[in-house]
């Protein structure tokens, strides 16, 4: 009787922390679908829906008394908070980066719930495979809206992701407002989908997983964001200096097969391929170019920005100061 009772309580805490990923990934899922919280009501919408997450959390560590998981992450969240809360007293717009810290903060506590409700490789899938759900259709609806500018396509469907600016001219944003924020956003999806490319052996779902990545890819090209291009690569580069062995091999190997698969697609695809590689590479150009000593307005003031911020750190602290 008294093992039967414990079965309960185990498959009720169990279900309830089940319930508490599935409530973490509701804001998720709504700031990712509404414009990424960008606007007030989006923000407020966000952070309503988070509390039932929040509060399951409180329940489950203060009256069901379960102890708090430590990880190799906890460190770097409260850095990363630190650093957010800092910037308040660096900024030219008090009020909107006070709002921007209100939604760091939301999404840092939803991050450090997941990491204290994965127990499991499954609950650990589900929360990955959630992430790429929301990439996909992000993803999509920016290439659906870059083919409808592109080629002047009407209707309904189209009519709605032109007017609601999922693309900037031939940058897509998707949903995220800016096309830097969605190749920023992209970026994370690209390397999920690409590891469960090279963990699974069945043929179906590598085929899955590779098309996932590849789409990833695509879409992360169309937004035509330097910095976003840059530090893709940066993260590539990581990515193989993290991994080692045969996981190393493994994942260069089939890198090099999608490279291959979308190398073939740009060949059969000149017209559409071309003019994207050539927008990237310009704009990277660019970049190199006034790295060299051109002028260019817009990373010249992005330049005498960090310089003014660098500036303001080497001096004491003083009031009025910034």
């Amino acid at each position: 009787m008294k093992k039967k009772k414990r079965l309960e309580v185990s498959k009720r805490k169990v279900n309830l922390k089940f319930l508490l990923i599935i409530f973490t990934l509701i804001p998720v899922f709504f700031s990712g679908l509404f414009q990424g919280g960008y606007f007030t009501w989006e923000a407020y919408g966000t952070f309503l829906l988070s509390l039932p997450a929040i509060f399951l959390f409180f329940y489950l560590k203060i009256v069901n008394k379960e102890s708090i998981v430590k990880s190799g992450a906890d460190k770097g969240l409260f850095i990363f908070l630190a650093v957010a809360f800092l910037s308040l007293f660096f900024t030219v717009y008090f009020h909107a980066t006070l709002t921007e810290f209100y939604k760091v903060l939301i999404y840092v506590v939803l991050f450090y719930i997941i990491l204290n409700s994965v127990t499991t490789q499954r609950d650990l899938d589900f929360v990955l495979n959630s992430v790429l759900v929301l990439a996909l259709i992000l993803a999509l609806l920016g290439i659906f809206a870059y083919f409808g500018y592109k080629f002047h396509l009407t209707g309904s469907f189209f009519d709605f992701l032109s007017r609601k600016g999922f693309t900037q001219g031939a940058r897509i944003s998707s949903t995220l407002q800016y096309a830097n924020t969605f190749a920023a956003f992209l970026i994370l999806p690209i390397f999920i989908s690409f590891s469960y490319f090279v963990h699974y052996k069945r043929n179906f779902l590598k085929i899955i997983y590779g098309i996932f990545t590849l789409l990833f890819l695509f879409a992360l090209l169309l937004t035509g964001s330097r910095g976003g291009i840059i530090a893709f690569f940066v993260v590539l580069v990581l990515y193989f200096i993290l991994t080692q062995g045969r996981d190393r091999k493994q994942g260069l190997m089939y890198l090099a097969v999608l490279i291959g698969v979308f190398a073939i697609f740009a060949i059969f695809k000149k017209d559409l391929i071309l003019p994207l590689l050539q927008s990237v590479t310009n704009r990277l150009k660019e970049l190199f170019a006034f790295l060299g000593g051109a002028q260019n307005l817009s990373l010249g003031a992005r330049e005498t920005m960090a310089r003014d911020s660098l500036n303001i750190f080497k001096r004491p602290p003083s009031f009025w100061h910034g």
